[in-house]
């Protein structure tokens, strides 16, 4: 082997080895000032199969909020968090729902115009959230006014109608709102990483009846130009709390990056799906669903 070879192979091996040796610290650490708005996306088609009929739902959702950097501590920061765009079509055999924010009231009819009423009372209007260092969410505030402007809006002499804004004000308060942040920010490991290492984290919520326990996975595959990527790996329990038995189970796995200096998520695909089979008085619904989960940094 001659000596330019020596060399060339030398750097090789000191360009992985320093590839190897470098540690990655990462925390939610968003920038003061800056407003962040991510779009989630998901996309769902469940079946449900109840005394050997089967029933195909298509759900389709697009939401988009910002949050607003409002003040930073070493151990807090307080973030104002709004809606500002909600796209939803769900299509059945028994119904078909299309509601979407940008379009005005006017173009709407029949039960549109009634989650015109139930879904713009969530847009525009900020509440604040105040997180810590590791994604965890402190306190939720502001919700409960939203909450309050959905029951004005959704009187109904409907039966249906009046009976699924109940279902949704039972659903949704601000602990659940807590809840549901959790799980899109608590996912820093507790010590430096290098690649190739994983980690995992465990969120457990109760929402709407449904008690739920999910195990995130993350493996660091690459750093590049201050972001980094991962494989995802999501697995999820889910069974009811009362009025009902059974479990849902699910898996999802995937791709995230992330910002090394602020910890905010780029970009998150995840595919999977959830299958189980709960009863209800007896009878059971067997249920399948495959989804598609997308998240996106579009500052």
């Amino acid at each position: 082997m001659n000596k330019n070879k020596i060399i060339f192979f030398a750097l090789c091996f000191c360009t992985i080895t320093l590839m190897q040796a470098q540690t990655i610290n990462l925390s939610f650490n968003p920038t003061e000032g800056e407003t962040y708005s991510y779009r989630f996306s998901n996309k769902q088609e469940m079946t449900q199969n109840v005394m050997g009929q089967s029933i195909v739902m298509n759900i389709a959702m697009d939401i988009v909020t910002e949050m607003s950097v409002k003040e930073k501590t070493a151990d807090k920061i307080s973030m104002d968090y709004v809606y500002t765009e909600l796209i939803v079509d769900i299509s059945s055999p028994m119904m078909t729902i299309r509601y979407n924010s940008a379009t005005g009231e006017e173009f709407a009819s029949g039960m549109d115009i009634y989650l015109h009423q139930l879904y713009g009372a969530l847009l525009g209007k900020p509440m604040n959230v105040v997180f810590s260092s590791n994604g965890t969410v402190i306190s939720v505030s502001g919700f409960d006014v939203i909450m309050d402007e959905i029951r004005k809006n959704t009187l109904s002499e409907n039966p249906a109608m009046q009976a699924m804004a109940d279902g949704l004000l039972q659903a949704f308060n601000e602990d659940a709102m807590k809840q549901i942040l959790e799980q899109s920010f608590v996912m820093y490991p507790q010590k430096a990483i290098t690649i190739g290492d994983s980690w995992s984290s465990d969120i457990s919520s109760n929402i709407a009846g449904m008690s739920s326990i999910s195990t995130n996975t993350y493996t660091l595959v690459s750093v590049k130009d201050d972001v980094v990527f991962f494989d995802v790996v999501s697995t999820s329990k889910t069974t009811p709390n009362e009025g009902m038995e059974g479990e849902m189970t699910g898996e999802f796995k995937g791709k995230m990056s992330l910002e090394v200096e602020t910890g905010m998520v780029i970009g998150l695909n995840l595919v999977g799906n959830v299958s189980g089979t709960l009863f209800v008085q007896g009878m059971a619904i067997s249920t399948h669903g495959d989804s598609q989960s997308t998240v996106t940094l579009e500052r």
